[in-house]
């Protein structure tokens, strides 16, 4: 279970690295990072070293960057679901604006105890937090995770009042 969540969160970061970069060329592509890789020497002697693999593979064959990229589509959907929200209550719609709000603040709930927290919980705590707790990444996925945690929180508080 554990390898699964933390081949999902370097799923995540890959796929992100992906779409912001290489989307418009390589459609339906997932970019695969890897941060260390480990150079077999004579002798059967291991050594690593840092460098940067790339691997082109195809969304289906790879669970992980599927995962990931679900997740990051299904967020885009709520993003929209917002934006329409928003218009909904700028013409006065009230009901049909707390129906969207609602099923957007339900919908992101899903992707974050389905996917964000047992990912933070698993890969990203132990593997990059408790090695170096005052590294970028630990500080970037603290921030992010109080962040996280603080707008989901008012998104479901605006909702049930």
């Amino acid at each position: 279970m554990f390898s699964l969540l933390q081949s999902s969160f370097q799923g995540f970061l890959q796929c992100s690295i992906f779409l912001t970069s290489e989307l418009p060329f390589l459609a339906f592509s997932a970019f695969k990072a890897v941060a260390e890789t480990t150079v077999w020497s004579r002798g059967g002697v291991s050594e690593s070293k840092t460098g940067l693999a790339v691997e082109y593979m195809s969304l289906l064959n790879n669970p992980f960057a599927l995962i990931a990229t679900t997740s990051l589509t299904i967020q885009i959907i709520v993003l929209f679901l917002l934006l329409y929200g928003y218009s909904l209550k700028r013409k006065l719609r009230f009901r049909q604006h707390g129906i969207t709000m609602s099923a957007a603040v339900v919908l992101h709930l899903v992707v974050v105890f389905a996917i964000m927290i047992p990912s933070f919980v698993l890969a990203v705590i132990p593997g990059y937090v408790i090695p170096n707790f005052s590294g970028i990444i630990s500080v970037v996925s603290l921030v992010h995770a109080v962040a996280g945690a603080l707008a989901g929180s008012l998104g479901v508080w605006l909702v049930a009042s």
